[in-house]
């Protein structure tokens, strides 16, 4: 893989998927990417992206979240949203199935087995025109359904030009039986140099060394943390340091990006616009634009032409969640609620943490929830909602 993006210590990582999408035209293949937090599993996938693209491949993406790991189907429909035209000429029973899932038709939802036939069939039918890349990040986050349905839609890739990479926290399990996995470890010690390096203002001599002890070769660690006193090694050590660092820019913040940031953690959204209206209901007034400079400038967000606003990293995500101010978490949820108040299974979280007291609806909502999630074996979602 010739073109390398910033990406430091991982040559052969990036030379064996490079060669899947070389070889793509020929046969397809999905991959499993895993590691720790911060190690660099999006910084991978995204030199891969990118060199997808410079040879003629439509990359498509999707992304497990905390806002939407309850949802039935929606990273699966955020997928194939750009291909969404090929639903429409599916087979009655597949397509009934789609929409269904994607809730732009009543009925009951379809098992993970046929959306993710349909989904295959969808997805098949496309790559006849231009091979596609699909990432998958952050399943360990996303919702069950989907997360069945995309992992069997990968085994059954067979000899379509499509390569599917898909990225996790989680080590190998059972769901993964025919996947192949790469494994990302700690750079070593003369990768995590040449990264801080790198660096505008690279630390040296003690300050260097200290980085070093705290992040064991994490990357996001290394760039993060720069400048800031070590804390003890141990387990989840450098995990925390991060969340504590994305939490202390966070509550730096104005209320008003504070409130937009916060919309996106929680409701998931993607563009300066539906944040801008959320903190609108929240306030009584819309945000000046400027917070979108002030949450990319403190390394919060990132954005895009292609993506739109995003978090720079899930740790962010996670740190925001935690620290959030509970009148203001309450405010978004309320906001989030009236937004879409038309979709009671999207709202069906919001609803429940803002409840106060006994709600004989909610609770009946929580209960079909739990029986959905033990049918499609997710007994944490079922616990969660019992």
């Amino acid at each position: 893989m010739e073109e390398r993006s910033g990406v430091v210590g991982r040559d052969g990582e990036l030379a064996r998927l490079g060669s899947l999408i070389d070889r793509i035209g020929s046969e397809g293949s999905a991959v499993v990417v895993d590691g720790d937090a911060g190690v660099g599993k999006t910084t991978l996938v995204d030199a891969v992206a990118e060199y997808a693209r410079g040879r003629g491949v439509r990359v498509l993406r999707t992304a497990g979240s905390t806002a939407e790991s309850g949802e039935q189907y929606a990273a699966l429909q955020l997928l194939l949203h750009p291909l969404r035209a090929g639903i429409d000429v599916l087979p009655p029973p597949q397509r009934t199935a789609l929409a269904v899932a994607f809730r732009s038709a009543e009925g009951e939802q379809p098992s993970p087995l046929l959306a993710g036939l349909a989904a295959l069939t969808v997805v098949s039918d496309a790559a006849a025109v231009t091979p596609l890349l699909l990432v998958v990040e952050d399943v360990h986050w996303i919702d069950t359904e989907s997360r069945w349905a995309l992992r069997m839609l990968a085994r059954r890739i067979g000899q379509d030009p499509v390569v599917v990479l898909m990225t996790t926290r989680e080590r190998r399990t059972d769901d993964d039986a025919g996947l192949e996995r790469m494994h990302l470890g700690p750079l070593s010690a003369a990768d995590a140099d040449a990264l801080l390096d790198a660096l505008p203002r690279p630390p040296l001599g003690a300050a260097r060394r200290a980085l070093h002890e705290l992040a064991q070769g994490n990357p996001l660690a290394l760039v993060e943390l720069t400048g800031r006193g070590p804390d003890p090694v141990e387990d989840g050590a450098v995990t925390r340091r991060l969340e504590t660092a994305f939490a202390e820019r966070f509550a730096d913040l104005d209320q008003p990006t504070r409130l937009a940031v916060l919309a996106i953690a929680l409701g998931g959204t993607a563009t300066a616009e539906d944040a801008g209206r959320f903190v609108d209901r929240a306030l009584g007034r819309y945000p000046d634009p400027s917070w979108i400079d002030r949450a990319v400038a403190a390394s919060l967000l990132v954005w895009s032409d292609r993506s739109g606003l995003r978090f720079r990293h899930p740790l962010v995500q996670t740190a925001v969640t935690k620290i959030s101010r509970p009148s203001e978490r309450a405010a978004v949820l309320r906001a989030l609620v009236q937004e879409h108040a038309s979709d009671p299974v999207r709202t069906l979280w919001w609803r429940s943490e803002l409840a106060t007291g006994p709600d004989a609806e909610l609770a009946a909502e929580l209960a079909a929830h739990a029986r959905s999630a033990l049918a499609t074996g997710d007994p944490v979602a079922a616990a969660r909602a019992s």
